[in-house]
């Protein structure tokens, strides 16, 4: 009887220890694929004033592709993020931005490549990350270059990766990095195909720039940026992500349309 009395109460103690493990477990705020829909919208936004911007500026054959990137950077950018990111996360933007902003002035100052491709795969390789965000990163990079791809069809590919990193993924600050930078390259994805001619013209550009070679800067810097802000939990993700992919994208496509 004494023996069967605590074979019960210890099953029972068990039972308590296993569900408070759960609820605390439950506690634990899984981050939603939605609640990143701002870093490609805002993305998308801030090019588009930078666009408006360079549209009144004379830029043509009087300054340095540098100059232009810092010019656009002072003059809209970073005005841009201080008024659209929460000024607790709004240092993490800004932080990886200037990162990527120094990267990206480097390679152009030593006429190294700022192919979106190319940076994409380097940010993939050499970077700190996880094993599964790995593998997501390079589904993007893969999707990205295949030119057989029409731009709804990418989208398509992208978004199903949600369910992909869901599955792979259950650290939620690592799945926080990843959630972000799909919704960046979804969102940069649709804006260079709606918007990338308007960008040539503006450059008098004759260059056969493809338009993966743009769109992949975006990701990187998102990566980098995500990555980066991610140091003070998933809430950093999507800044980082903002910042980064924000300035690659710009610096990036300036540099590759420029007719130099």
């Amino acid at each position: 009887m004494k023996k069967s009395l605590f074979i019960t109460t210890a099953t029972i103690i068990f039972l308590v220890i296993v569900f408070q493990s759960c609820e605390k477990q439950e506690m634990i705020d899984i981050p939603n694929s939605e609640d990143f829909n701002y870093v490609g919208e805002v993305h998308n936004l801030g090019l588009q004033q930078s666009f408006e911007n360079l549209k009144t500026l004379a830029f043509k054959n009087k300054s340095s592709v540098v100059d232009i990137i810092q010019q656009q950077d002072s003059d809209v950018i970073t005005k841009f993020l201080t008024q659209n990111i929460d000024s607790v996360l709004l240092s993490l933007a800004i932080e990886q931005k200037n990162l990527m902003k120094d990267e990206l002035i480097r390679r152009i100052d030593n006429e190294m490549s700022t192919n979106g491709i190319v940076l994409l795969d380097s940010v993939i390789e050499n970077t700190n990350m996880s094993r599964e965000q790995r593998i997501i990163f390079t589904d993007i990079a893969d999707i990205n270059r295949d030119m057989n791809l029409t731009c709804n069809s990418k989208i398509e590919q992208y978004n199903l990766l949600y369910n992909k990193a869901e599955g792979l993924i259950s650290d939620v600050t690592e799945l926080s990095v990843v959630y972000a930078v799909i919704n960046m390259t979804v969102a940069s994805s649709s804006y260079w195909h709606e918007h990338y001619d308007d960008w040539r013209i503006l450059f008098e550009s004759n260059n056969k720039t493809p338009l993966g070679n743009v769109a992949g800067a975006d990701v990187a810097g998102a990566i980098c940026g995500g990555l980066g802000g991610a140091v003070v939990g998933g809430v950093g993700a999507g800044p980082g992500a903002l910042g980064g992919g924000l300035l690659g994208s710009l610096a990036s496509c300036i540099n590759e349309l420029w007719n130099w």
